[in-house]
């Protein structure tokens, strides 16, 4: 009986998963086309992770974060970066419980 149910739940579960792909991936450009990731988007390359970190954490990047993140920001499309890289600050402990 266990078996059948959780089978039931997987077959559930990939026909939703499509459905759900979908929204999260309409819900990216709203997110990317935000007031804060556009205009952190549009300043220099140089500036955008420190204006970033500056809005979401009232600090700047460290050396690591920098080195980690630098380059993707500076990429050419940088609102999706910005945008990934926004939610991962706003989930990450720091921000939890600093904010």
């Amino acid at each position: 009986m266990t078996n059948i149910r959780w089978s039931g739940l997987t077959v559930l579960l990939r026909a939703l998963s499509s459905s759900i792909r979908s929204l999260l991936r309409a819900s990216l450009p709203a997110v990317s086309a935000s007031p804060l990731i556009t205009r952190i988007a549009k300043q220099p390359a140089a500036q955008r992770l420190s204006a970033l970190f500056s809005s979401l954490l009232a600090r700047e990047p460290t050396a690591e974060e920098r080195a980690r993140f630098g380059a993707r920001v500076a990429a050419d499309a940088p609102a999706e970066a910005l945008a990934d890289l926004a939610w991962a600050v706003c989930a990450s402990a720091e921000f939890l419980t600093n904010h």
